[in-house]
């Protein structure tokens, strides 16, 4: 839809026409997806379904499931003039179109109550659509859909509505009015990824090894992938309308310490929510940890007592020269990380170890638009109030949280007694109307 505003002043002087802008209806409808279906790598048994966060029982099973690449290579008739693409990963997605990622989002889409809806997210992108051979691509993670039962690693709730699918639509327009569509459905194909481990309460683990270069490019050969499945997912989509999680700031280490042989401790000067990038060279197998946290124990290396012990990132590394990887589905909050199994580069290195060149702490937030700022002359005040915003900036997700750690929840309590005061630095109308929605979502017959 265009529009334009032309101006009629009290004094009967009308200006001229604004330039057209326009703007694009969502999707309202079960057919406004045309015929896009939920597909899958596979299927969580249904004995495993549970909806409840916490029922009280022990684990029946240890599971560990696939974190899936999904594809579907098309053409395009002709370059579009637009192009949207509509889409719902669960837990999380990353989509790819030949080979460029899509957006600058971190943790798509919000957490909503999965038995009853899932929220999509709209891109443009038409920049990166061609015309002839094209490829979509799109990375899984589990994000609060599927929290799965390792040992070993943190677990704060059991929630497992399912294993991770993918809902899309990529709408083409041509300039000659024409149509086209590119739809989620059994033409798709899907491979394990080289993400082994995903969890939003216990970390991430990726083996570069298993990477398949070039596989959301439209050139990319996929013989050995296998038909996704068709599967159920939630009975309601909604738009995502409250803003994106994104990176923004970014911390080098301020002072790297070997407390204890073989651990090395990177100290950012700033606890906040985020996750890490790591630069590292080493040979293909070499595997480095990397343990996030707020506090020291005695002896100078990391706790994670207060946060839930049992959240780490593992990079298994390829070979062959510099890599560069941060986790995509998980965070934490954190000033410190411990990495074992890579040394400092410049430090003193006979096992040949890998070569830690960078590790560098991201700080992710909801991309709330500051609105207002807080100074005086008293500098208590002042750093107080610095204290309080890391607090609020770290708390700030798809829904407001009570900690960026060990629970990451919504208890309601940040809503209404943070509410008022966190509106004053930040605009969350868009957010406060998600957890609104939220509430309706989660109300029981009852009230």
């Amino acid at each position: 839809y265009y529009w334009q505003v032309q101006i009629t002043d009290n004094q009967g002087n009308t200006s001229a026409w604004s330039a057209p802008a326009q703007w694009q209806m969502g999707l309202l409808a079960p057919a406004d997806w045309h015929g896009a279906r939920w597909i899958a790598y596979d299927q969580l048994p249904a004995e495993r379904v549970a909806v409840l966060p916490v029922d009280g029982a022990k684990d029946t099973y240890r599971d560990n499931n696939v974190l899936p690449l999904l594809r579907k290579a098309f053409t395009a008739k002709k370059r579009p003039v637009k192009a949207t693409l509509f889409i719902s990963g669960l837990g999380q997605f990353e989509a790819s179109l030949n080979g460029q990622k899509v957006g600058d989002h971190f943790l798509d889409p919000g957490w909503t109550k999965y038995d009853q809806q899932a929220q999509y997210v709209t891109f443009d992108v038409t920049a990166l659509v061609n015309k002839g051979p094209n490829a979509l691509g799109v990375m899984l993670g589990n994000g609060f859909y599927y929290v799965p039962a390792v040992k070993e690693r943190y677990r704060k709730l059991k929630s497992a509505f399912g294993h991770p699918k993918l809902l899309c639509r990529l709408a083409l327009t041509y300039a000659d009015g024409s149509h086209e569509e590119v739809v989620s459905d059994l033409s798709w194909r899907t491979a394990a990824g080289p993400i082994t481990f995903s969890s939003i309460y216990g970390g991430e683990d990726y083996t570069a090894g298993l990477e398949q270069a070039g596989w959301a490019t439209a050139g990319f050969e996929a013989p050995l992938w296998r038909p996704v499945i068709a599967v159920a997912g939630p009975p309601q989509l909604v738009a995502q309308q409250q803003e994106p999680l994104r990176v923004f700031n970014r911390f080098e280490a301020l002072a790297t310490t070997q407390p204890q042989p073989g651990k090395w401790v990177y100290d950012f000067g700033q606890n906040a929510s985020g996750i890490v990038e790591l630069e590292v060279r080493g040979r293909r197998g070499d595997t480095v940890r990397i343990a996030p946290a707020e506090l020291l124990a005695a002896d100078n290396t990391v706790t994670q007592k207060n946060m839930g012990r049992g959240y780490y990132f593992t990079y298994v590394l390829k070979g062959g020269g510099v890599e560069t990887w941060r986790p995509r589905f998980s965070y934490s909050g954190f000033r410190y990380a411990q990495v074992t199994g890579g040394v400092p580069q410049g430090q003193p290195n006979g096992a040949q170890k890998p070569e830690i060149l960078r590790l560098t702490a991201l700080h992710t937030r909801n991309a709330a638009a500051s609105t207002g700022t807080f100074s005086c002359s008293n500098d208590l005040f002042n750093r107080t109030n610095t204290l309080i915003d890391w607090a609020v900036k770290s708390n700030l997700a798809s829904v407001l949280t009570d900690c960026p750690h060990r629970e990451k929840l919504g208890w309601l309590e940040q809503t209404h007694l943070m509410g008022a005061s966190l509106r004053y630095g930040y605009d969350v109308a868009t957010l406060c109307q998600k957890t609104l929605q939220d509430l309706r979502a989660s109300q029981t017959a009852g009230g």
